[in-house]
């Protein structure tokens, strides 16, 4: 997971920037007429959309922030998971290795039946 950048929020800030850059140079273009004159009163459109897109941009920088830190904080937590994978595997491995070293832990269920097969013959045959 530490390889894996966070796409969404990049992409997230790269909207951001489009919207950025559409609010300022949109009504540049869509207010000049034959002349190539500017109407007055549409550059206080235009920096109001300016204003609001660039809101826009700290608020997605805000959220690509507090995603980061929960990427982080989740990172954490599967490192120690990991960990925790890792030493129950060493334990599985040693009690296995434990269970194939002795012969004894076999032969518990056989002798108790071997011990009830001779105690019936042994009342039968009485």
């Amino acid at each position: 997971m530490a390889d894996k950048p966070a796409w969404g929020a990049y992409a997230a800030v790269a909207i951001g920037v489009v919207a950025v850059v559409l609010a300022v140079t949109l009504p540049a273009m869509l207010c000049q007429r034959d002349t190539g004159s500017v109407v007055p009163g549409d550059t206080a459109w235009g920096a109001t959309q300016l204003e609001e897109a660039l809101a826009r941009v700290a608020q997605l920088q805000e959220q690509n922030q507090v995603l980061r830190a929960e990427l982080a904080q989740q990172q954490e937590q599967l490192g120690d998971l990991q960990i925790i994978r890792d030493r129950i595997q060493l334990e599985n491995e040693r009690l296995q290795k434990k269970l194939q070293g002795t012969g004894s832990e076999d032969w518990g269920g056989t002798w108790l039946w071997i011990i009830i097969l001779g105690v019936l013959v042994w009342k039968w045959l009485r």
